[in-house]
């Protein structure tokens, strides 16, 4: 799969999951349950995906320097919120069925 192609499954999947739209995801909004969708895809997309904070950061249209933050602060948010467990769990599960 190319970069494009793994952006497309991911976002789709992680909209699927939060029942979240890929453009309120991409968007600055401040919502939690939109900033945790927004934190699962930029994970998965790194980790599943295999991309780059580079890569990441002109497909979301999100800074360097945001994706690194959210990279960094995913374990710790994970840890402290249960539905966002629930849906990373749900997600990965889905990742590894494709």
């Amino acid at each position: 799969m190319n970069k494009k192609e793994i952006f497309t499954t991911i976002v789709s999947i992680v909209s699927d999951v939060t029942d979240i739209s890929p453009e309120e995801i991409l968007s600055s909004s401040h919502r939690e349950d939109i900033v945790d969708a927004r934190h699962l895809l930029v994970h998965f997309l790194h980790t599943y995906g295999g991309l780059y904070i580079a890569q990441i950061a002109p497909m979301t249209g999100f800074s360097t320097r945001h994706v690194a933050f959210i990279l960094s602060s995913f374990d710790t948010r994970l840890r402290s919120r249960r539905l966002l467990r629930n849906n990373y769990d749900i997600i990965k599960l889905k990742l590894s069925h494709n």
